[in-house]
């Protein structure tokens, strides 16, 4: 009984031992290339990784490296987005995502936004989508704990102390918790997307016969709000709307 147990568990963690050692190598011969400066081989090799379902921020970063160095503004903020949901805090992505922004040409001048949206903002320049999970489950259980403990203590200065410390918890978990809600509904319910091509007219319609209401550059990060026969519905951070078609975008 011990054996075949022992061979079930082989069987299920053998096939991921040699997947992990295979992206390991192919990350390897990747890099090599992009030492070398064949950024071109380099890049198809990070996309090779990402196709077989690697999600790693250092994969994404150095994708976008070698779109910046081939001058591929989109792809290279693309990819610099991606690595940055993943590990927000890193610095070297910030500073080549914002160093990718400043070749876009003029920058958008964003709406104002309200204290919400700047906080959702911050948190998520620096917390994590696991983090910040962690963080509202932590405040969740602690407010717990100290109202529970406040209720059955008999000694009313403690009761008190736990009570008050209830509410303060309770009042951050409160936040945390919206700003979850709002990074869920980011990640599962809305989407964001990277124009990939410069001097591209966005219309006021979805197709080619509608009014032209502005111009794009490669590099223009944009909400998505909806799909229609071919067509994709954005909107620009200085709240400007217009359609595009969907081969000249991608999803974040």
């Amino acid at each position: 009984m011990k054996r075949a147990a022992m061979i079930l568990i082989m069987m299920v963690l053998v096939p991921r031992v040699r997947a992990d050692e295979s992206y390991q190598a192919l990350f390897s011969r990747a890099n090599r290339h992009y030492e070398a400066g064949d950024y071109q081989t380099a890049g198809s090799l990070y996309r090779s990784l990402e196709r077989q379902g690697c999600r790693n921020a250092r994969v994404y970063y150095n994708l976008g490296n070698c779109h910046l160095k081939q001058g591929s503004i989109g792809e290279a903020i693309l990819y610099y987005r991606r690595a940055l949901r993943i590990d927000p805090r890193d610095g070297d992505i910030r500073a080549n995502l914002e160093l990718a922004r400043s070749t876009t040409g003029k920058p958008i001048e964003p709406v104002e936004p309200g204290f919400i949206i700047v906080l959702s903002g911050v948190a998520r320049e620096w917390v994590s989508d696991m983090e910040i999970t962690v963080i509202t489950l932590l405040f969740y259980l602690s407010g717990l704990t100290t109202m529970a403990a406040g209720l059955i203590t008999s000694q009313r200065r403690l009761k008190r102390r736990f009570l008050r410390w209830s509410g303060i918890l309770g009042l951050f978990f409160l936040l945390s918790g919206c700003l979850l809600a709002d990074r869920i509904a980011d990640n599962h319910f809305r989407e964001w997307g990277v124009i990939l091509k410069s001097g591209e007219t966005a219309r006021n319609g979805p197709g080619n016969h509608f009014a032209e209401v502005f111009t794009m550059n490669a590099g223009y990060e944009c909400r998505i709000i909806r799909h229609q026969s071919g067509w994709v519905e954005i909107v620009l951070a200085n709240g400007y709307t217009g359609w595009i078609p969907v081969e000249i975008i991608e999803v974040i």
